[in-house]
């Protein structure tokens, strides 16, 4: 993030004799998009993200959005480059979560796709809500490790997570 003020709209500036905010504007709308369905994702997008350096600018790009049924989040440039990482960095993280949820029912005898299909569905697993507490990962080490799964596991894909996000935040 902090690419559009810091570098873009700078590099824009400097070789562009127009006015920022008065003779041209600057957006960040950032796509969320599968890369199996990209389509279908651009015609049914799950949220618009506009990221505004100014309010008429913004306004112009809602106005393309307006036929889209989709909820549009308006916020600065540095916000709209945030939700951005943070929803690639949560997504890492569910996906290296199902795969844990893979190898312990895999481990069990459980129904994997049973399980991962209801927690989906489930009001924790389908929607955010902040009140839910800070997770404690070296609780889920001992669960692992009583059901016979190699403890790196779940430890690599927590610390790769962490270092990502550490690094971002650097």
């Amino acid at each position: 993030p902090f690419t559009m003020r810091g570098k873009v709209m700078s590099l824009i500036e400097r070789y562009c004799p127009m006015k920022l905010g008065d003779e041209y504007g600057v957006c960040y709308n950032p796509g969320f998009l599968r890369a199996v369905h990209a389509s279908e994702d651009f015609l049914n997008p799950p949220i618009i993200v506009i990221g505004e350096a100014d309010k008429r600018s913004g306004d112009m790009l809602a106005e393309l959005y307006a036929p889209f049924p989709a909820l549009c989040f308006r916020t600065s440039l540095k916000n709209a480059e945030t939700i951005k990482c943070f929803s690639n960095f949560y997504n890492a993280m569910k996906i290296s979560f199902f795969k844990e949820v893979y190898l312990i029912a895999q481990k069990c005898g459980l129904d994997h796709e049973a399980i991962s299909q209801a927690m989906l569905k489930s009001s924790l697993g389908g929607t955010f809500q902040s009140s839910i507490p800070k997770v404690a990962p070296h609780l889920a080490v001992p669960v692992s490790l009583r059901i016979g799964l190699p403890q790196h596991l779940l430890s690599t894909n927590l610390d790769s997570t962490l270092t990502s996000l550490t690094l971002w935040l650097r």
